[in-house]
Parts: structure tokens; sequence; C-alpha cells
């Protein structure tokens, strides 16, 4: 039994206030859970409890190799929303997005753990992922004790996974189709096939090009990783809440995915990315229920 106490800290909160809550949800990270008032959130090497005070963020670090640097650069804490959604709200169609999910943040995540959560994430659904990634952590990551009733694992790293075995992913980890996608794709960072380096570095189009040398990665999926993995902010990943909205707000019939992909990255730009997220963020939990 872990027995360690760890102390918590109160980092106040910026400007714009964040919405914990609000972010986790967003569909942009996967290994969290609601725990009481607050989160359970890993990623990398790290664990963190976030409780949402009145004066700031409550955290505390847990077992494993995490700390309140990491957590800030995970959560962009220091980045002016005021400015960007100043530059957004010249988009009428940005007002009720913003209105609603001012609170969203953008999470800068590690690249390998964002690439299998996205690859896991084909035909599946939030759940489903949240279960595969943290069995996959729980079998083939470094364990770091029992903390708040959980047991605290390490993301495996590329060389790691890259020895995992496809049925027992199947099994084990309920990745179904996706076992030897995921594989591949290990043993594909392992071998510097896919560099993250490069990955930063390549235009647009190159970029996502290489990814999807990948099984199991088409547009979406690559485009995800790139904004949500490697802060690539000018991609525009559509799924089926972003077609619908769209089409039935802004656009019409004619836009296919890849039209909208490329309507969206042309007129927000740099800022696409960000535009996708409260978008999409609007479509899912508010888009038709305001008068309901």
């Amino acid at each position: 039994m872990n027995n360690t106490v760890y102390n918590s800290m109160i980092i106040p909160w910026p400007e714009v206030v964040p919405d914990i809550e609000a972010t986790m949800n967003s569909g942009q990270c996967f290994r969290w859970k609601k725990i009481d008032n607050g989160f359970l959130l890993l990623f990398g090497e790290g664990s963190y409890y976030l409780e949402s005070l009145e004066d700031g963020l409550n955290i505390t670090i847990g077992p494993g190799k995490g700390s309140v640097e990491l957590l800030k650069d995970f959560f962009q804490w220091e980045r002016d929303y005021k400015t960007l959604f100043l530059k957004l709200n010249k988009f009428s169609e940005l007002t009720k997005p913003i209105s609603f999910g001012s609170g969203l943040r953008m999470l800068s995540q590690p690249f390998f753990e964002t690439l299998i959560g996205f690859i896991l994430s084909a035909n599946n659904n939030i759940p489903r992922i949240k279960g595969s990634m943290n069995k996959i952590a729980n079998l083939y990551g470094d364990y770091y004790g029992e903390w708040i009733g959980e047991k605290i694992y390490s993301f495996p790293t590329p060389e790691k996974f890259s020895k995992a075995n496809p049925q027992e992913l199947r099994e084990k980890c309920g990745t179904g189709f996706r076992d030897i996608r995921i594989v591949t794709a290990a043993k594909a960072v392992l071998e510097k096939k896919i560099s993250e380096l490069e990955l930063r570095s390549l235009p647009l189009k190159e970029a996502r090009d290489k990814l999807m040398t990948l099984p199991g990665v088409g547009p979406k999926v690559a485009d995800c990783v790139l904004l949500f993995g490697l802060n690539r902010e000018e991609v525009f990943p559509v799924d089926t809440w972003m077609e619908k909205i769209l089409i039935a707000e802004v656009l019409d019939e004619s836009y296919n995915r890849k039209a909208i992909t490329k309507w969206g990255e042309e007129r927000y730009e740099k800022l696409a990315g960000i535009a996708q997220q409260l978008i999409f963020y609007y479509a899912k939990d508010s888009w038709g229920k305001e008068t309901k």
C-alpha cells in the first residue's frame, strides 16, 4: 500500500478562467476519471488530481514523474485566450460557440499517447477509447503505486509498446480490429519512420500525408493527431458533428468533409484548430438544445 502523502497547491486562475470539466469532456484526451469533486488526470509519466476552486485550480501531483510545469504546459496555462477570442469573434458563426465554450482549453499532449488514442478512435466511442487506453497503460506501462483508489501507470513508450501482442491487446484491452494498427504505429515511431520532430516542421499537407501512411490513419485521425498531439493549430478536423452543424448553419450540402476541412483551414488560418474545437464542443453539447 502506498502511504506517501502528496501535497496540494493552488494555481491562480488566468484572466479567462478554464473550465476543466468541459476540457476533459471535449474529446481531446482519454486518460482521466471524475472522482468526487475533481478529476484524476494521467498523461505521460505523471498523475494529477485537479479540483476547481473559486480562487484557482487545486492540484495534487500523485505517483510518477509529474510536475507543476508539465501540468501548466499541458493546459497551456499562460496562453492569452482573451486575445484569441477577440480575433475569433469577428466570425459571426463563432459567436455562440465562444459564448458556450469560453472555458475550453487546447491541450498540449504527448505525441505518442495521442497517436495511439486517435487510432483507437476509429469507429469507436469515448468510454471505450478511455477503457482501452487505461488497460494499455496498465498492461505495458510502468507501475507507480496506488493512489486515491486507483492503480497508477505511465503510458508505455514506443519501445515497450512495439513488443505488444496484438491478440493480447484485443483480448485484454478491447482494441478490436485496431490491435495490429497501433502496434504498427509504435514500431513506426520507434524506427523513426514517423518522427514527432519532422511532423512538427513539415508543411501541413506533407505532415498529414506522412501520418496517413500508417494503417488506420485517415484524414480525420491524422488531423486530430496533428492538432492535439503536435499543436498544429492550422488544421480543421471534421467529423459527423462538424459536418452536420456547418452544413446546417453556415455552408450547404455541396460541401463534403474534404471541402469543409479546406474551408475551415482557409477561413480561420492559424486559429483553425481552436475554431474547430469551439464549434465541435458547441455542436455536441448545446446546438439545438438552447430552447428545449
